[in-house]
């Protein structure tokens, strides 16, 4: 009986509590370790030509608690089928052979712009988003008296092209001078006083800069569309995901800052929900017969990067960074930037997102010459997809 107990409790319990703190032991140390890579740190040094913007300022951590992660949490109605529209899904759909179009918007055009292929919303885009095609009149009455502007690379010209084929007033204006290419351009659009506008900004600092100058003219009223998008130059020429993503969230800084958002601000909306808010103005359209110049609002856009070919590059730096990995990855960090936050009150994201890189893609390398521009169609759908979120965000 002697051995049977140590210190007044049974061998059984004393036997029970050791192993429980072996088992405690085990799973507090048991934490995987790091695979071999995943904490090595990689130091890019940024081009002396063209220096990182300065990082954003963020909120002091310890006295300002994180945001909720999920969206719904802050009050965010991300499941409102206006909300998925202008949140993405807006942009899902795919091409199919001329011959099988039921629901082409893009492509297939006599006029020889659109190749074999026609681009159509998805079925999902159709019922829960309405999404159609946007034929010149009815865009001309959603523009008339409004600007379009759109600010960025040659892939973001290639979408000015596109909007003006559809509804400038001059039928031959989408066909710009090739041999002018890093310029602006201003065309009056088949609607009365309506205009499109494009703004050449290679770098997302460019886009930030002349975004400023759009909403810092009192003498004139902010774009109602507002399309941007930049990241081949990035790709080319710098080659650094953390720059890139710096100086997208000084963007959506700048497109928040009161002399941007400002001027659109509605009673109750947050600033970043201003430009997100676009739908908020349209009862006031409603009422009044139809969305007039002082309800609507700016939505704006974001289009990310191509697909780029390297077999069709000649240039051997071009092969080297502007692959389809790097495309991905830059299209990631864009994704991750506050341009795609959800916002007050409408629970959609920052801008509309135009995903170039999945249209021309999915358009396959015969779309494409240089390895960087697409056949006219890639662009007509993405003309498509900014016409019905304009619609969407301007009427019930």
């Amino acid at each position: 009986r002697g051995g049977s107990n140590v210190c007044g409790f049974s061998l059984p319990t004393v036997c029970f509590v050791l192993l429980t703190g072996l088992a405690v032991s085990v799973t507090r140390g048991g934490r995987p370790r790091v695979g071999p890579g995943e904490s090595d740190v990689v130091e890019v040094e940024p081009s002396p030509a063209r220096p990182s913007p300065p990082s954003p300022v963020r909120p002091d951590r310890g006295s300002t608690p994180p945001a909720p992660t999920d969206p719904s949490e802050r009050g965010l109605n991300v499941g409102s089928h206006r909300a998925r529209c202008l949140s993405g899904d807006l942009g899902r759909g795919d091409w199919v052979a001329c011959d099988r179009a039921a629901h082409a918007v893009a492509g297939c055009d006599p006029a020889g712009v659109g190749g074999d292929r026609a681009w159509e919303f998805s079925p999902e885009a159709r019922e829960r988003c309405e999404a159609s095609k946007i034929d010149r009149d009815e865009l001309a009455s959603m523009l008339a008296g409004e600007t379009v502007a759109v600010v960025g690379d040659s892939a973001a010209r290639m979408v000015y092209a596109a909007i003006l084929r559809l509804v400038a007033k001059d039928p031959d204006a989408w066909r710009l001078d090739a041999s002018q290419k890093h310029r602006d351009w201003t065309h009056p659009l088949a609607a009365d006083g309506a205009v499109a506008k494009f703004a050449w900004a290679p770098f997302a600092q460019n886009v930030t800069s002349r975004v400023r100058d759009l909403f810092e003219d009192d003498g004139r009223r902010p774009p109602a569309a507002l399309v941007m998008g930049a990241a081949l130059w990035h790709e080319l020429h710098v080659d650094d995901a953390g720059e890139y993503g710096a100086a997208l969230a000084n963007l959506a800084t700048q497109l928040a800052a009161p002399n941007s958002a400002g001027k659109m601000l509605g009673a109750g909306e947050s600033r970043r929900g201003a430009l997100a808010g676009a739908e908020g103005g349209a009862e006031g359209g409603a009422e009044g017969g139809g969305a007039g110049k002082s309800d609507k609002r700016t939505a704006a856009f974001w289009l990310t990067p191509s697909r780029t070919v390297p077999a069709k590059f000649a240039d051997r730096r071009k092969r080297a960074r502007m692959t389809p990995e790097n495309g991905d990855a830059f299209a990631r960090v864009a994704a991750a930037s506050p341009l795609f936050e959800r916002v007050a009150p409408t629970g959609r994201t920052f801008v509309v997102p135009v995903d170039l890189g999945f249209i021309t893609a999915s358009c396959g390398e015969e779309c494409t010459e240089d390895g960087i521009h697409y056949a006219p169609a890639s662009y007509d759908a993405a003309a498509q997809i900014i016409a019905n979120a304009l619609r969407a965000a301007w009427t019930e």
